[in-house]
């Protein structure tokens, strides 16, 4: 065992038996690499238990666990008798197994996690029913909650009685390790949160599986949402629909992703998410529409909501060839867009979509992503750049339509743009499987010898 004391960061290593790496944060100090920066002057704890495969060698598990449990108790102990107050905790990759030598430390009104401000437990961990409990007795504070892992009717429970415990949570985050399974989202667990609708600003839902979620009307009620997310989930498509009564009247964040847009179980009703848009447009600031794949009366819907929203900064959405007079609408009543997305399903032909919105591109747009299988000839790629009412500064192409002419268009832009002594791009990334090694050399060779882009 070796301890380290540099400027408030402990580290406590047992090699042989396990390892337990306990953090502090001050308000400049470093933190562990596990470990986002804490805001606040107070300390934060991360707990990672890392067995050593040679534990399967002793003879007696008993007396080895018993021993794993009275030396990190005698360190908690060292470690709550120099810090009073804890700001941050994090529970991380502790085995099924594992007892928790937390919990006897969590008792009394004294407790170093009393002002606990920010609570993270996303593990397989078979004890978090006890956690939780034990949290919510000692602390009312948290801000911040990121659980996962939570896989059975007494955790489920547990985890209501840590959220009804919270004076003021803002931000929720339910998740799960994709890799293992989904993580099951109870109609039970969104009635709860309905305890802080008046304080919770976040709710983020990461590899969901909402099958078993009766409906999403309990998240109607929070007055001061900023920011809804659901990525990589499954089964929400027949779910959106109670959301639709919602007035997320400070909504500024809406977003929805997916690898699989083709598949029924990752399929959302462009319907209700239009609906949820047009409700929301006052605020909105960022928003990432769900794909459509093939569908594209459903990417036509979505494209249309946006129109009444004026104040969005960064979209993404997919674009179809018949979506471009709803979009010029959108950009009609937009003068705020600094960042665009477009996504083209399948083949498409966007200049028609180009010809039609040239003029009316903000000034603010500084970024614009083109990716999908859309088709735009060099001359007209070039002649956008051009004529495009924005400045753009950074710009990505990704198609498998790109070839050696258009990386040549790109240059002879950037050429002109400077011989003008106007600013050209800052930042310009461009892929495709036609272009061959030669355009890519030449084009490597234009930075370098021009300097651009860097």
């Amino acid at each position: 065992m070796h301890l380290l004391n540099t400027d408030r960061l402990i580290t406590f290593e047992l090699t042989f038996f396990f390892f337990v790496k306990i953090s502090f944060s001050s308000k400049m100090g470093t933190t562990s690499s596990r470990l986002q920066r804490s805001h606040s002057s107070q300390p934060s704890i991360v707990f990672e238990h890392h067995f050593s495969p040679n534990t399967r060698n002793f003879s007696d598990e008993q007396q080895t666990a018993f021993l794993k449990i009275l030396i990190t108790e005698q360190l908690f102990k060292l470690l709550m008798n120099q810090c009073s107050t804890f700001d941050l905790l994090s529970l991380s990759d502790i085995p099924y197994e594992t007892p928790m030598p937390l919990l006897p430390f969590l008792a009394g009104t004294d407790t170093c996690f009393s002002h606990l401000n920010t609570f993270h437990c996303v593990s397989k961990h078979n004890n978090k029913s006890d956690i939780f409990r034990a949290i919510s007795q000692v602390s009312e504070f948290i801000e911040t909650l990121e659980v996962g892992g939570v896989d059975h009717d007494m955790e489920v429970k547990a985890l209501g009685v840590l959220i009804r415990a919270q004076k003021k949570l803002k931000s929720f985050k339910y998740t799960w390790d994709h890799q293992t399974k989904l993580q099951v989202v109870l109609s039970e667990t969104l009635y709860t949160l309905k305890s802080q609708a008046k304080s919770l600003k976040a709710i983020q839902f990461e590899y969901c599986n909402f099958t078993h979620c009766d409906s999403m009307e309990s998240l109607t009620v929070f007055e001061n949402l900023e920011y809804l997310q659901f990525i990589h989930c499954i089964y929400i498509g027949d779910k959106m629909n109670s959301l639709t009564l919602a007035k997320f009247s400070n909504l500024k964040y809406l977003g929805f992703y997916t690898n699989y847009i083709e598949s029924p179980r990752c399929w959302v009703c462009p319907d209700d998410v239009a609906a949820l848009i047009e409700n929301c447009h006052n605020s909105l600031e960022q928003v990432m529409l769900p794909r459509t794949g093939s569908c594209t009366a459903s990417s036509h819907k979505l494209v249309k909501a946006l129109r009444l929203c004026r104040k969005i900064k960064n979209l993404k959405v997919q674009m179809g060839e018949g979506d471009a007079e709803e979009f010029l609408e959108f950009l009609k009543n937009n003068n705020r867009l600094e960042k665009a997305t477009l996504i083209c399903y399948g083949d498409s032909n966007i200049e028609y979509f180009f010809t039609k919105t040239i003029r009316q591109w903000p000034d603010t747009l500084s970024t614009l992503n083109l990716r999908g299988q859309w088709i735009i000839s060099p001359e007209y790629l070039k002649t956008f750049l051009k004529e495009c009412k924005s400045s753009v500064k950074q710009l990505d192409l990704h198609s498998s339509h790109i070839t050696d002419d258009h990386v040549g268009a790109v240059m002879e832009y950037i050429k002109e743009m400077r011989a003008a002594k106007k600013t050209p791009l800052h930042s310009c990334l461009i892929s495709g499987e036609r272009i061959s090694e030669e355009g890519r050399r030449k084009a490597r060779n234009f930075v370098n010898l021009t300097g651009i882009f860097h």
